[in-house]
């Protein structure tokens, strides 16, 4: 039976096994994920869960005495998810996912998947969406560094990564030659 659940990365450890060898852990935080809603072939034309997951804020729009819209919680829920989330009975959710699951029919809106569905020494995949790092200089994306002794102080910089053209002239022989 397949098993989902949304959580954070907090980071990596290292466990001592029974037999003495150190394995590399990666530790999660697993929050309750809750059942935003079921999606039916009836209605949408196939099975799936969808789960939120993290506490989010509702955005909240005002006008000033001047009538000038003013946005709180800019990055929030807007007002049609805060509706989906009214209508399931759960608070607002930061990531919304669907899982397509064997026993989707089994859960209801508002039901709660903990990380207690594991049982230990489950082999689990993880799939996940990498931190964005913006524009990299050429030492952490590709490795090339510039000469680091001798007086050299040209140490961070690329330098040449290789030529833009061919490193020679091809020379064709012509019957003036």
């Amino acid at each position: 039976m397949k098993k989902e659940i949304l959580a954070t990365k907090v980071g990596m450890t290292q466990i001592f096994q029974e037999d003495g060898t150190l394995v590399p852990v990666t530790v999660l935080e697993a929050e309750p994920n809750v059942v935003t809603q079921i999606k039916t072939i009836e209605n949408d034309g196939y099975e799936a869960v969808q789960v939120g997951f993290g506490d989010a804020v509702d955005r909240v729009k005002s006008k000033d005495k001047s009538g000038r819209v003013e946005v709180a919680h800019r990055h929030g829920v807007n007002r049609a998810e805060a509706g989906q989330f009214k209508k399931a009975g759960v608070s607002s959710k930061k990531y919304l996912r669907e899982f397509r699951l064997e026993n989707s029919a089994d859960y209801k809106a508002g039901d709660e998947i903990k990380a207690d569905i594991f049982a230990e020494g489950d082999r689990i995949d993880v799939t996940a969406i990498s931190k964005g790092k913006g524009f990299l200089s050429a030492i952490q994306k590709g490795q090339h560094r510039g000469p680091m002794g001798h007086g050299s102080k040209f140490h961070r910089h690329q330098g040449s990564s290789g030529t833009s053209r061919l490193s020679r002239l091809i020379r064709r022989r012509t019957s003036s030659w």
